[in-house]
């Protein structure tokens, strides 16, 4: 009872069975439910999508900057040039949100707005960075959310800024002279025939700090020498080029690149003082012996001033007439000294400027030299060994010399027919017409002869083969003879030449002497053989008192060559 009133509550029996409406009245509660849920749900995702993308774009920007404001102590190209890198640095730093390279905007500023310079890769800006200038990097990114199921939530653009300090000219370390990376004075200047390129001040009105480097620029006609650098009143004289100089604090730099003539040779090669296309292809007609020794401004090699330079000119033969045809050196100009020969010429040149040197040729003929063995053993050896003109029919240029010799394979004597006959080993030969040479090598043999043991007469006959029909004719005879034990030397009576008929060249008595007989001495006037075709020699020795065991080595020359001979066992 509550207050005097009575409360009737009727409670359901055990067992009793739910009424049919509440089971669908929690599915319709759910129904209107679910969708509350569904875009709550995605609210809650959209909204941290878009949380991170904000905090990746604000990074991207920071990480930039922080980049481009580094110093880079391991390279010569600095960060804040660098646009590629930073850019790398903001994309690799977004998240959800791919960058491209028109997102990111990179500038340079005094410490504030407005900006001086956009970022041009491993370009210095113009006016050059100084110390407490700023990057500025600016990072625009596009939003969109996944499901537009959200009104509040369109599509729009974040954009972030970040800017950092940026202190180019700060030295690491401590310079010699006790700097710290602050200012010096540096002028830069060119002596006549080029130019040096003053750099734009980086730290104050005509003040400078870091390192610079220096590039000399030579005029056409010039070469780059050296500097004049004068520290602080000490002087050096460095070659560099390009030359990097890093001066300590307060020091007064001046620099002078010094240059130098360099003076251009020219070659020209003309025919009767025409052109001819034979001796322009012919890169060889003229050789330039003397390499050139400085780099001129257009980039051409030349010569320092009073250089000497030597030329050599050769004839050259015309490729297009079959060997018939040769240009032969006439005269040069523009040289200080010259000379002409037949195969060619030279000359040297003072350079004292830039010099045009003229090789005038004329036109000249060329010859065939035919060279064969007519007769005998032997072979032909020839110098020059390859034709001037034309190798393969041996044309040689007019008024050339060549030396043919005649190499026989057994010991014979070398006699040459053709267009020259001579009884010299070697056959030279002024190509002024075609030549004939014909090599004919002449066998000597003696006759099997039995030497008497005892005192007598003893005949030695020496047989020549001449097949050519060549005229012979034999200077020097020398015979070795061996005598039993100490008996006396044997006395030559008679020598003849035996040919169609006898003829007796010497006759009498003559006491060898010695156990080696030479026509060197008497009778050395009558010792010679002259004959046409085969011939033999015969020498008759008296034996009376006197005893010989063997005739060996007899050795035959002719007359105007020593070597040219024929020997004989």
């Amino acid at each position: 009872m509550i207050d005097g009133i009575y409360l009737s509550m009727r409670t359901k029996r055990a067992g009793t069975r739910p009424q049919k409406f509440s089971s669908g009245q929690g599915m319709v509660e759910f129904a209107l439910l679910l969708p509350v849920l569904i875009l709550l749900t995605a609210g809650i995702v959209e909204f941290g999508r878009l949380l991170a993308i904000y905090n990746g774009l604000s990074n991207s920007a920071r990480e930039a900057a922080r980049l481009g404001a580094a110093v880079n102590i391991s390279g010569s190209t600095p960060y804040y040039t660098d646009c590629a890198a930073m850019r790398d640095a903001a994309k690799r730093t977004s998240f959800l949100l791919t960058l491209a390279d028109a997102d990111i905007a990179i500038a340079y500023d005094h410490g504030s707005d407005p900006t001086f310079a956009n970022c041009v890769q491993n370009t210095e800006p113009s006016p050059a960075v100084t110390n407490g200038d700023r990057i500025k990097v600016t990072v625009i990114g596009h939003y969109a959310p996944i499901m537009p199921l959200l009104p509040m939530l369109q599509p729009f653009d974040m954009t972030f800024v970040a800017a950092r300090s940026i202190f180019p000219n700060i030295v690491i370390g401590t310079p010699s002279g006790g700097g710290g990376g602050g200012c010096y004075t540096l002028t830069v200047a060119a002596g006549a025939g080029g130019s040096a390129s003053q750099p734009a001040s980086n730290c104050g009105s005509g003040q400078f700090s870091g390192s610079k480097v220096i590039t000399p620029t030579a005029n056409s006609d010039y070469y780059f020498v050296n500097w004049t650098q004068v520290v602080n009143g000490t002087t050096t004289n460095p070659t560099n080029n390009p030359l990097t100089i890093t001066p300590s604090t307060n020091d007064v730099v001046t620099l002078t690149a010094n240059f130098a003539s360099c003076h251009l040779l020219t070659i020209n090669k003309t025919l009767s003082g025409a052109s001819n296309a034979a001796l322009n292809s012919a890169s060889s007609a003229v050789v330039n012996n003397t390499a050139t020794n400085c780099s001129r401004g257009d980039g051409q090699g030349g010569y320092t001033n009073t250089t000497s330079v030597s030329l050599v000119a050769y004839t050259v033969a015309d490729p297009y007439t079959d060997g018939t045809v040769a240009y032969k050196v006439n005269t040069w100009s523009g040289v200080s000294t010259s000379t002409v020969t037949s195969s060619g010429g030279t000359a040297s040149v003072t350079m004292t400027a830039n010099t045009t040197v003229t090789v005038d040729y004329i036109s000249v003929s060329c010859y065939v030299l035919t060279k064969s063995v007519t007769s005998g053993s032997g072979s032909i050896t020839q110098t020059p060994s390859t034709a001037d003109c034309k190798s393969s029919t041996n044309s040689f240029i007019s008024g050339g010399s060549v030396t043919l010799t005649g190499v026989p394979t057994a010991s014979t004597i070398v006699n040459w027919t053709g267009s020259t006959t001579s009884l010299t080993k070697d056959l030279t030969l002024t190509m002024s017409s075609a030549k004939t040479a014909n090599a004919n090598f002449l066998a000597c043999m003696a006759e099997s002869t039995s030497l008497p043991l005892s005192p007598g007469t003893l005949t030695l006959t020496f047989n020549f083969t001449n097949p050519s029909a060549q005229s012979l004719n034999l200077t020097s005879v020398t015979m070795t003879f061996g005598k039993n034990g100490g008996g006396p030397n044997p006395n030559l009576t008679k020598i003849e030449m035996i040919q169609a008929t006898t003829t007796t060249f010497w006759s009498g008595s003559q006491n060898i002497g010695t156990t080696t007989y030479s026509t060197s001495g008497s009778p050395a006037a009558t010792a010679r053989a002259t004959g046409t075709g085969a011939f033999s020699l015969r020498f008759t020795f008296d034996l009376t008192s006197a005893e010989i065991t063997n005739i060996t080595n007899s050795i035959f020359a002719a007359p105007s060559d020593a070597t040219n001979t024929c020997t004989t066992s």
